[in-house]
């Protein structure tokens, strides 16, 4: 790898998505437009690939604004990187925008490319039940909610973060499908996740084949006759008329979904201790 400072061509420049946001900021592109100076442009981070092309890793709103209001050749000072690998251009774009530039979403996707390995198993088993991390019909926006529980899943054994994560969604798609949005609320998801998480770790005994029907916990959520968005909004008015936290009072309806009806393999009162 190598890096050394340039004036280069604004129309010679270019953008992978791979390693950019999913879209630029209106906000931010009419704060540079209004506040337009050359002198204040400051250096890009650029990658020069084998193939000549010159890819933005930071200061793609500025180029932007550059090339609405200048010429082709209009000159803009860059750091050139070369040598770099695709992950290595990953990685700088995250370490560039690691404090506000860039939001959880945009950092998710390109970690992704980077290689990350939480991103990763993130992404793997999101994309293995149907969804994808984004915004939009049938993604999902709550990368913190969905990290939380990769992390609680952890907490159980290294390598049980991925599993977390499908099984959680698993459940919730089967109960409400991918149409509806709030079913991946990430009140919904954390909570979902903390419910598999303590079953599993303190009632689940393998030795006499004791586990949670998930497909019997899906079943139940799906009968709820307001849907996710109906349930969540019960929940919350319990929370508001109590002590409890909205996670708790969550829960707690989750295990009362699961037990209705059960004559055997009841969960105990006292697997929610919150």
């Amino acid at each position: 790898m190598a890096l050394r400072n340039k004036r280069v061509r604004a129309g010679d420049l270019t953008v992978d998505p791979r390693v950019q946001r999913d879209h630029l900021t209106h906000s931010k592109l009419a704060k540079i437009r209004d506040n337009y100076n050359r002198a204040a442009l400051g250096t890009l981070q650029v990658s020069e690939r084998p193939d000549g092309s010159l890819v933005i890793l930071d200061g793609w709103h500025r180029w932007t604004i550059v090339s609405e209001l200048e010429k082709d050749d209009f000159p803009l000072q860059c750091q050139l990187h070369t040598g770099l690998t695709l992950e290595q251009e990953a990685g700088l774009f995250v370490q560039f925008n690691q404090q506000e530039a860039a939001n959880k979403l945009d950092l998710h996707k390109v970690r992704v490319t980077q290689g990350e390995p939480v991103a990763v198993a993130i992404d793997e088993a999101v994309r293995a039940n149907g969804w994808a991390v984004g915004l939009g019909e049938g993604k999902i926006r709550a990368i913190l909610a969905l990290e939380k529980v990769y992390y609680t899943g952890e907490g159980l054994h290294e390598g049980h973060g991925k599993t977390l994560v499908a099984d959680t969604l698993r459940v919730i798609t089967t109960a409400w499908g991918r149409e509806d949005a709030k079913a991946v609320d990430q009140n919904i998801l954390k909570a979902v996740g903390q419910f598999l998480f303590l079953v599993e770790k303190h009632w689940t005994d393998e030795t006499t084949g004791r586990e949670l029907d998930h497909d019997a916990l899906a079943a139940a959520m799906g009968g709820l006759k307001k849907g996710p968005a109906g349930w969540l909004a019960a929940c919350r008015g319990q929370a508001e008329g109590s002590a409890k936290t909205l996670r708790a009072v969550l829960l707690h309806e989750l295990l009362t979904l699961y037990n209705k009806g059960r004559r055997s393999g009841r969960l105990p009162a006292t697997l929610i201790t919150t």
